[in-house]
């Protein structure tokens, strides 16, 4: 089997799962980072990790790209490689944390997709929905976003284990993507701040004894509050 594992960061976020995950289950896996120059560092981790080879999508016209410009160029890189069963990622990153681009690149790609595995077997996958565990079958090809409890990766020390000649560079006009359509000017999300919406205790509980009585009760006061 040949997968694909698009990766942004292997410390702390759940794309060392999904990489280690990819290496355990493929015949071949082609890393993905898309980035600055020093991504490479990152490629590099991934290939002496496991990885057969890595490729790494630097331009200066990606800089503030959004999560849909991210994985349209994902996505084009996916398909100027061709060959592959399966796609995998981390279920979100460490820093905006929206769990988007995974689930954007299935759409753009027209394939299957499932979200926050825990586990894989062939053609099922356990995921995590709703606090519970969901086993799901799939055919190929399928995208994968998986969380932390797949796997338990080895602490490792990349010490610069790797060859120069499985890692490729590209920028956007080898991917044939006009450069205006992404960064910031391509982007049609604008992260403006953040802030803590804090935790709100001034709700009302429904009552009833089973869920035909709790959907009444709602549907009674959603009318009282004109809501419906």
């Amino acid at each position: 089997m040949k997968t694909i594992v698009c990766i942004k960061e292997l410390d702390t976020a759940s794309d060392l799962n999904a990489l280690v995950a990819a290496v355990d289950i493929s015949d071949e896996v082609t890393a993905i980072t898309m980035g600055p120059e020093s991504s490479k560092i990152l490629a590099g981790e991934a290939v002496s990790r496991g990885a057969d080879k890595a490729i790494v999508i630097t331009d200066n016209a990606l800089k503030d790209s959004d999560t849909l410009v991210t994985a349209k160029v994902l996505a084009r890189t996916i398909e100027l490689i061709g060959d592959y069963d399966m796609i995998m990622l981390g279920n979100e990153s460490n820093d905006s944390k929206t769990a988007q681009v995974g689930p954007m690149i299935a759409e753009i790609l027209s394939i299957e997709q499932i979200t926050n595995v825990m586990a894989i077997e062939k053609n099922k996958a356990v995921k995590i929905m709703d606090g519970k565990k969901i086993t799901v079958n799939y055919s190929l090809p399928v995208l994968m976003t998986v969380n932390k409890r797949i796997n338990q990766p080895d602490v490792y020390n990349m010490g610069g284990i790797f060859k120069e000649k499985d890692i490729k560079v590209v920028a956007l006009s080898d991917l044939g993507i006009d450069p205006a359509s992404a960064g910031a000017n391509g982007s049609q999300t604008r992260i403006t701040g953040e802030y803590d919406a804090g935790f709100r205790a001034d709700g009302e509980w429904i009552e009833g004894s089973t869920n035909k009585e709790l959907a009444e009760s709602l549907i009674s006061k959603l009318r009282d509050e004109r809501a419906i």
